[in-house]
């Protein structure tokens, strides 16, 4: 086990995180199916918001989708990236940690 999975795996709390998505968006499709094979082994929770649901949420976001979001805080935005979000997620539980 590398430095990374120890650290994310270190504590027991779930970080719950939301994907911005709309239907129809192969790139949120795509980014959805990454994250949930990754969140059990992460140590994340995954609420999936379809922005044309909401007006706030669809004027907020347009076409500015998938993007991922902890809080107020964006991870990243139109395709999935794995070491931006590992980065992250090792950084968040670094700082509870201390």
């Amino acid at each position: 086990m590398d430095a990374a999975s120890r650290v994310l795996r270190s504590t027991a709390s779930t970080i719950p995180l939301v994907l911005y998505s709309r239907v129809g968006c192969h790139l949120c499709d795509d980014t959805q199916q990454a994250l949930e094979q990754l969140q059990e082994f992460l140590g994340f929770s995954l609420h999936v918001l379809d922005v044309d649901e909401d007006p706030v949420l669809e004027q907020r976001h347009g076409w500015f989708v998938p993007v991922l979001m902890y809080q107020d805080q964006e991870i990243f935005h139109h395709q999935m990236d794995q070491e931006k979000l590992l980065a992250f997620l090792q950084a968040l539980r670094a700082r509870d940690l201390a």
